[in-house]
């Protein structure tokens, strides 16, 4: 099955591509615009992805403009430690 095609029918629009970009580098945190332009979307269309993200226990926690930052919850990351090889 063709991963792109199956992350767009799980995360559709540019939550996948959000998601993409925080699986990337799990233990990083990132500004809006730094996570915008590694998604390549519009920093105004990544806040309401992070907040779905947030709201599910994805992301670890979202800061106040203009320094928002996320990271991904410590059961997150070792779920990515954790993917079959």
């Amino acid at each position: 099955m063709d991963e792109s095609r199956t992350l767009e029918a799980l995360f559709p629009g540019s939550r996948h591509n959000v998601l993409a970009a925080l699986f990337a580098e799990p233990h990083r945190w990132w500004t809006l615009d730094e996570l915008a332009g590694r998604a390549g979307v519009r920093p105004g269309a990544v806040l309401p992805q992070l907040l779905r993200l947030r709201k599910s226990g994805i992301v670890l926690r979202i800061g106040r403009a203009p320094v928002a930052v996320s990271s991904l919850t410590p059961h997150v990351r070792y779920l990515l430690n954790c993917r079959p090889s």
